[in-house]
């Protein structure tokens, strides 16, 4: 009887506990073989290339270089290369960036061992995968294909604020930089977040910069 070869498979996160904590599940099964790690994307898909690896661990929210970039880029480059998406994030744009980009499953980073490996086996055998929290946000907003509701628009008010949230700017000194009260900052941060359905400025980061709402 001929043995099957195991996956290759290769991890970039950012993060080093989840880098160690895959690692050691895919060690620990038979059917899959670690092909290397990254902690980043910019290094990560020239060693993904030099790995062959047949499926990639991808983390989405990343400095210098996010998911859906390093996605897009492995895609062209090696489009045999099966993607799945590690996030926290599961707001039905980013998903619709990343299925965009080529990715062929998605995963909550607090998934159990059994269906992240039941993930890695249906997205090698060609099909795709979505962690049930990534469903329910996909029915809400989208389709499986990626067609996106309306996202709402800012209006010039909200993209000032926006705009100085992104810098990193207190309630404070937003108040003073527009000669406001701190009061109205807040209101308008809070129906920001509300309007664009994201709960902290982390997620308005990243719902401005993939749909450019300050363009």
């Amino acid at each position: 009887m001929i043995q099957q070869e195991a996956t290759l498979v290769f991890i970039i996160d950012d993060h080093r506990l989840v880098l160690d904590g895959l690692r050691m599940l895919i060690e620990s099964s038979d059917a899959l073989e670690l092909a290397g790690m990254a902690d980043n994307g910019k290094e990560g898909i020239q060693r993904v290339a030099d790995s062959k690896a047949d499926i990639l661990l991808l983390d989405i929210e990343m400095p210098h270089m996010n998911g859906i970039e390093v996605c897009k880029t492995i895609k062209i480059k090696l489009p045999d290369v099966k993607i799945i998406a590690l996030t926290m994030l599961v707001q039905p744009s980013i998903i619709s960036a990343m299925k965009k980009a080529g990715a062929d499953g998605f995963i909550v980073k607090n998934t159990g061992s059994k269906e992240l490996l039941f993930a890695i086996q249906q997205v090698i055998q060609g099909e795709e995968y979505y962690s049930a929290e990534v469903k329910i946000s996909l029915e809400k907003g989208l389709t499986i294909q990626g067609t996106s509701q309306q996202i709402p628009q800012l209006s010039r008010r909200e993209k000032e604020i926006t705009k100085l949230i992104m810098e990193s700017m207190s309630t404070k000194e937003i108040a003073a930089q527009l000669f406001i009260s701190e009061g109205t900052v807040e209101t308008h941060r809070k129906n920001i977040l509300r309007k664009l359905n994201v709960k902290n400025s982390a997620g308005l980061v990243k719902m401005v910069m993939e749909n450019r709402l300050l363009s």
